[in-house]
């Protein structure tokens, strides 16, 4: 059974979102060697991205508060006000440190069990082609166009999936069907697809 994975799946986890446990759970099942893990390469770029632009966002945001903090301490009779406020910018760089570590150690993991699903000339077409038939930005593009290019070569017995959240980019009926002829079925949620694998497979 291979289970494809792609950016939101360990951002789920960096980020400790609300379907981060379902996808620990995911995770669990290929460090116990019970389903192969897929991901394509720039699935393991984007969180890289992610993280970063939260970061700066913050730094701005931190710079922002700093400066309306010192204008406050000027005013005697907002000095109760300040000091219930000053504990935000040390929050906001423990924050960016943490989001950094979890990505650090959520990437390790995922390295150790994953197939890493990498491009070549007739993903970029696949991907190219894709593009048009959905409507998918081009890193939605490359994600399933490596997918497929993986159940098309992949002699591993199913049943096989692929699970994503982003219901907006991959919720069009021709992908899943598209799937389904691969022997592929589409899963929109960690949560569901952690209770399939828990469900025993039928003999």
């Amino acid at each position: 059974m291979i289970v494809h994975v792609e950016s939101n799946f360990v951002l789920e986890m960096v980020l400790g979102q609300e379907q981060a446990s379902a996808a620990e759970k995911i995770l669990e099942f290929a460090e116990r060697g019970e389903i192969e893990l897929a991901i394509p390469w720039i699935s393991l770029a984007e969180p890289f991205s992610t993280v970063e632009k939260r970061a700066k966002d913050r730094t701005r945001f931190r710079t922002q508060l700093e400066a309306r903090l010192n204008d406050m301490r000027r005013s005697q009779a907002l000095d109760n006000d300040v000091r219930s406020l000053e504990f935000a910018p040390p929050l906001l760089i423990r924050i960016d440190g943490d989001e950094r570590d979890n990505l650090t150690r959520a990437m390790e993991q995922i390295l150790d069990v994953a197939t890493v699903l990498t491009i070549d000339a007739t993903v970029f077409r696949q991907a190219t082609s894709y593009r048009a038939r959905f409507g998918f930005d081009p890193e939605d593009a490359f994600v399933f166009a490596s997918v497929v290019a993986n159940l098309t070569t992949n002699e591993s017995p199913g049943p096989h999936y692929f699970v994503t959240r982003d219901r907006d980019d991959f919720g069009d009926p021709g992908i899943a069907e598209e799937l389904s002829g691969l022997g592929c079925e589409l899963r929109l949620s960690f949560p569901e697809m952690a209770l399939v694998l828990e469900q025993p497979l039928p003999d």
